[in-house]
């Protein structure tokens, strides 16, 4: 239940699906930089979610790069807030959104079901 995104990799592309959904919500097409690294040089948001969004674009480009950064990267930055937040509890929405903790946060890494003795 903590999952809120299925994010996959078909060169050149970058998916971000809801989990429980499976709706398709940005599609980022990567391009291969020389030292491994990759800039985006495409991003697409759902029409659909654009539609029905009370937050523009420049949140949604916020929003990405913030999942791109905490859940693929394994960076720190901070969630952005949408401006007309008016939530006492700005980690409630955070987690909705991302499925991670305030007031940022990495996927915790989960134990080992198996040890050695």
């Amino acid at each position: 239940m903590e999952d809120k995104w299925f994010v996959y990799y078909e060169e050149p592309e970058l998916f971000f699906h809801r989990s429980w959904t499976g709706q398709p919500v940005y599609w980022l097409t990567l391009i291969t930089l020389p030292d491994g690294g990759a800039t985006v040089s495409e991003a697409r948001w759902s029409k659909e979610l654009a539609v029905a969004s009370k937050d523009g674009p420049d949140y949604q480009v916020q929003l990405l790069d913030f999942l791109v950064a905490n859940l693929l990267l394994g960076q720190s930055k901070s969630f952005p807030l949408p401006s007309g937040l008016r939530e006492p509890m700005p980690g409630v929405f955070q987690h909705h959104a991302s499925g991670t903790g305030f007031p940022e946060s990495q996927p915790k890494s989960k134990k080992s079901w198996w040890h050695f003795w």
